[in-house]
């Protein structure tokens, strides 16, 4: 009911996972990739808080995989695929800014079935590992946020 307008959750939320905490000289040494990169947000019957809350984590890359094996042309819905045994759509938006991501489900799916969406934000990135768009997923009756990685495999 809020989201009249453009909101900036998933812009705050993308910038909290990708931009280099203002800590010593040398995070800036930290080389992130953002093909890793995956936002989630749970529907409200999977939700372990009462409000809507991101989770950041890293899309593995077994989804990874199938997400790049599926992945529809620039500004198309995907058919129907399945993950992690739930039927999902996704979407690819060419461009380095994060995309509108809950009115684009809601005009693919319906308002009606929004609170039965879980949705994960993905990065995609050209050859050379440049950030040139952005993944989104939507999957019906699903916790998503357990289909992202929350380890830190550089320490």
């Amino acid at each position: 009911a809020n989201r009249g307008g453009r909101n900036h959750y998933w812009t705050n939320a993308w910038d909290a996972a990708t931009l280099p905490a203002p800590k010593p000289d040398k995070i800036n040494q930290h080389r992130y990739s953002f093909k890793q990169i995956g936002l989630a947000v749970n529907p409200p019957k999977h939700r372990t808080q009462h409000q809507l809350h991101i989770h950041i984590g890293n899309v593995p890359s077994d989804i990874r995989k199938k997400l790049l094996d599926h992945l529809p042309h620039h500004g198309t819905w995907s058919n129907f695929i399945t993950i992690k045994d739930k039927s999902c759509v996704m979407k690819y938006i060419k461009g380095k800014n994060v995309p509108d991501v809950f009115n684009e489900v809601s005009q693919h799916a319906g308002e009606q079935k929004m609170q039965n969406l879980g949705i994960i934000l993905a990065g995609h990135v050209d050859k050379n590992g440049h950030l040139d768009g952005f993944i989104i997923l939507s999957c019906e009756d699903a916790c998503v946020e357990k289909g992202l990685d929350y380890t830190c495999p550089r320490h």
